[in-house]
């Protein structure tokens, strides 16, 4: 089996010599294991990140608060994760850093829709689309995701089916097998639940008061 994104990503991290450099594949390699699944590591990764050693840029802590935002939402901490990218995408804005702008309203998007904050869903989307010149392939493979989730769940497989596969294109060329379990999955858990919503509304007896 090709070897998965964090694998490819330790790599890296381990022969990146600019500290900068390697504080952004260790942000990178964070993200990946959160979806992978591998949140201990990612933790511990946070973690050093935050150390006082040493100072980094601003754009480093800012995203460090996005990806303990993923990790807290992946954890099951799902207020606490929505809570963390807002933060971070306030701060973003504030900065003017607009491709973190772009990724802290996606995640904060995902984290939004498998939560049931609908409401928010509308904003998020505008200002995502307002940044997509400044995304990165990764943050707009989870967008792409996050549109086929909502066209399912709104209209069905068909009208979902090319936004999942140019997630899925981007996920593969990432090697990204985290993102492609997600896709899978949720393709297949939301197709089950409108089917089942279905099912129950025309099962549901007619009101005849």
């Amino acid at each position: 089996m090709t070897e998965s994104l964090s694998e490819r990503l330790r790599d890296r991290v381990s022969r990146a010599e600019d500290p900068s450099q390697r504080d952004a594949l260790t942000l990178d390699l964070v993200f990946a294991l959160c979806q992978e699944g591998e949140l201990s590591e990612a933790s511990e990764l946070l973690q050093q990140l935050k150390s006082p050693v040493r100072s980094r840029r601003p754009e480093v802590l800012i995203r460090a608060l996005i990806a303990e935002g993923v990790n807290q939402y992946y954890s099951g901490a799902i207020e606490v994760g929505f809570d963390r990218a807002s933060r971070a995408k306030a701060l973003a804005s504030a900065a003017q850093h607009f491709g973190l702008v772009f990724e802290a309203s996606v995640w904060m998007g995902q984290i939004g829709f498998n939560s049931g904050r609908y409401g928010e869903l509308p904003r998020l989307m505008k200002i995502a689309r307002g940044n997509v010149e400044y995304c990165e392939s990764a943050s707009l493979a989870r967008l792409l995701l996050l549109i086929a989730d909502l066209m399912q769940y709104v209209c069905g497989f068909s009208e979902a089916r090319r936004w999942y596969e140019l997630a899925r294109k981007l996920a593969q060329h990432r090697h990204n097998w985290g993102l492609l379990a997600a896709i899978e999955y949720n393709r297949f858990a939301i197709g089950v639940s409108r089917l089942r919503f279905r099912k129950f509304c025309l099962s549901a007896p007619e009101d005849n008061e």
